[in-house]
């Protein structure tokens, strides 16, 4: 019984002191969830979100700020309080303009090859080189 009361008392300690904060990443613009974000804590503790942009953190450690990273997205660090249990964090698109690329055709080098076969074709023809090599041939 003492057993009983004891861990009845004790175990309440354990959720207390775990930090728990739940959230979703969306896009600033558009709204929409972001699937696949890293969220990762200032004590090096992260995880990504659902499919459904949604995330939840559980963890012994406090931590007072959480950064959110997305390709094709700015990186934004969010300050957390102890009162916050449900997030939302907006992320904006980060536009990049990359240089043209010039792309052009080069012959395959396999086509000079045969026809080179082709062209010297009569010299390395052995029924005419080598005249003291008998064979028959056979051609449908």
């Amino acid at each position: 019984m003492r057993n009983l009361l004891l861990l009845v008392f004790i175990l309440p300690l354990f959720a207390i002191s775990q930090n728990k904060i739940q959230g979703i990443v969306i896009d600033s613009k558009t709204k929409q969830p972001l699937p696949f974000a890293s969220i990762v804590t200032n004590t090096n503790f992260g995880t990504l979100t659902d499919i459904d942009g949604e995330f939840y953190i559980i963890t012994k450690n406090s931590f007072h700020q959480i950064t959110v990273s997305y390709v094709g997205y700015k990186s934004v660090t969010v300050p957390i309080l102890i009162s916050d249990k449900f997030i939302s964090i907006k992320l904006e698109a980060s536009i990049e303009n990359l240089n043209e690329v010039l792309i052009t055709a080069k012959e395959n080098p396999a086509l000079q090859i045969i026809r080179n076969a082709i062209k010297n074709k009569p010299k390395n023809n052995i029924e005419k080189s080598l005249n003291y090599f008998k064979f028959n041939t056979y051609n449908k």
